[in-house]
C-alpha cells in the first residue's frame, strides 16, 4: 500500500450528497434500466469502501443490485425503482480490502434530475462463483468473517430485514454531470457476534464520504521497531451534553498499512485521533480540520503496553436472540471520553475483547435504546468478569 496521500487522487472527485440506503434479502425486482424519461438526465456513480476491524482477518459480504427510487411515486411500485449497471453479480467482497482510500466501484445509472431520498442494497445468499477469499478457497457463504484464527462465521442477515437498513439523508441528480457517491460500510460495526457455537448476525452500518469536500488527515504510526501495521486510527467526536449526551461518534476509521501509514477524510470540524493496537498504549490528540481540501498531517507513536481481558454475558430483558448490545469501551482523554474498541454481541451470549491494561468505562446499549455504565479495570495477563444487563 502507499504511503499517506498515495490514494488521495483515485477518491477525491466525490460530490458532497447524502443518501438513505435501504437493505434488502434476495435478489428484488426494480424497474432496471435509465429513468431518462425525456427530462434532464444526469448520471449516478456508486463505489463502496469501509471502515476497517482489526478483529478478523476479513469480512465478505455478497451484493446482487443497488437499486434507486424514482422522487414521487410509489416506493411499493417495482417499476419505480431503477437498476445501477454493476460491473458484475453477484458481487462478493472482502470488506477489509477497502481501507485507507481503496474502493469497490458499484457501478452507474442514469437518472432524471432532481432529488432523490431512497436507494436500495440488495444482499446475496449465494456467493460470487469462481471467486475465492484470503485463505484461496471458494466462498463457504455469501455473507461471511474469517477470524484471527482462520475460522469462518456465517453472517445471518436477522429477519424483518425486508423492511429494510437505513442511512438519514437524500441525494441530488444534476443535469449533464455525474453525482458520486461512496458508500463507507462500517465492518466491525456491522458484524453481530454470538460466540464461537452461536450464529453470528450481519447488521449493517453504512455511512457516506464527500472526500471532495472532506479534509485528509494522514500520517504514520510507530513505535520503537518502525511503522506499525494493523492499528485502528479514528476520528471521534464525544457528546458532553444536550440530547445527544455522552455519547462518542466515529466519523471515520481506517487501519494503518504494512508500513504504518494511514488516511481519514473528515468534515470540517474538531475531532479526537484515537490509535489502538494490540499490545501498545491507546494515544489520543485534538485534532482540528478546516473546511476545504486541506492535508494535516499527525504522526503519533505508540509505547508498548501489556494487553488484560474483558469477558462476560450480555443479556437483555425481554429480548429474543436476534437481538444484541453494542458494547463501547471508552476511557476518558481531553475532558471527555475516548472509545478505544467496540463490538456488537447477541442476546444471551458471552463476549471476551482484549485491550491495554487500565481503567474502562463499559457502555452498553441495546435496540431498546437501553443503556448501562459500568466502570472497571484489566491487568495484564488477568480476565475481568463484567456481565451485562440490560
Amino acid at each position: 500500500m502507499e504511503g499517506p496521500g498515495g490514494n488521495m487522487t483515485r477518491i477525491m472527485s466525490c460530490v458532497s450528497t447524502i443518501l438513505i440506503a435501504v437493505l434488502f434479502i434476495g435478489c428484488g425486482g426494480g424497474g432496471g434500466g435509465s429513468s431518462s424519461g425525456g427530462g434532464s438526465v444526469g448520471t449516478l456513480s456508486l463505489s463502496l469502501t469501509d471502515a476497517p476491524s482489526p478483529a478478523y482477518n476479513a469480512v465478505y459480504v455478497t451484493i446482487t443490485e443497488v437499486q434507486v427510487h424514482q422522487p414521487g411515486t410509489n416506493e411499493n411500485n417495482q417499476r419505480n425503482w431503477y437498476s445501477v449497471d454493476m460491473p458484475r453479480t453477484p458481487m462478493t467482497v472482502n470488506l477489509l480490502d477497502l481501507v485507507n482510500g481503496v474502493r469497490e466501484d458499484l457501478g452507474l445509472v442514469d437518472l432524471e434530475a432532481g432529488a432523490y431520498t431512497q436507494m436500495r442494497l440488495i444482499i446475496g445468499t449465494a456467493p460470487e462463483s469462481g471467486a475465492i477469499n484470503i485463505l484461496s478457497q471458494a466462498h463457504p457463504y455469501a455473507n461471511y468473517v474469517v477470524d484471527l484464527n482462520d475460522v469462518y462465521h456465517e453472517l445471518k442477515v436477522p429477519s424483518g430485514s425486508q423492511s429494510g437498513f437505513k442511512i438519514v439523508g437524500g441525494f441530488d441528480i444534476n443535469a449533464n454531470s455525474t453525482t458520486e457517491l461512496i458508500l463507507d460500510f462500517d465492518a466491525n460495526r456491522s458484524v453481530v457476534v454470538a460466540g464461537n457455537s452461536g450464529q453470528w448476525l450481519l447488521k449493517p452500518t453504512v455511512k457516506v464520504k464527500y472526500p471532495d469536500e472532506d479534509a485528509l488527515i494522514e500520517g504514520r504510526v510507530t513505535d520503537s521497531n518502525g511503522g506499525v501495521s494493523g492499528a485502528l486510527v479514528s476520528a471521534q467526536v464525544f457528546t458532553a451534553a444536550g440530547p445527544l449526551a455522552d455519547q462518542v461518534a466515529i466519523q471515520a476509521s481506517t487501519v494503518t498499512d504494512s508500513n504504518g501509514y494511514y488516511e481519514l477524510f473528515v468534515e470540517d470540524g474538531m475531532y479526537t485521533l484515537v490509535v489502538f493496537s494490540p499490545g501498545h498504549e491507546t494515544r489520543s490528540k485534538t485534532v482540528t480540520a478546516p473546511p476545504g481540501n486541506v492535508v494535516i498531517t499527525e504522526d503519533i507513536f505508540l509505547a508498548s503496553r501489556g494487553m488484560g481481558t474483558f469477558a462476560g454475558t450480555v443479556t437483555i430483558a425481554g429480548a429474543d436472540t436476534e437481538q444484541f448490545a453494542t458494547l463501547s469501551f471508552r476511557q476518558p482523554a481531553g475532558g471527555g471520553q475516548i472509545e478505544v474498541y467496540s463490538v456488537n454481541i447477541r442476546n444471551g451470549y458471552t463476549y471476551s475483547v482484549s485491550l491495554p491494561f487500565g481503567d474502562y468505562t463499559i457502555v452498553a446499549s441495546s435496540y431498546l435504546t437501553t443503556t448501562g455504565s459500568y466502570n472497571s479495570s484489566i491487568t495484564a495477563g488477568v480476565t475481568t468478569t463484567v456481565n451485562i444487563s440490560l
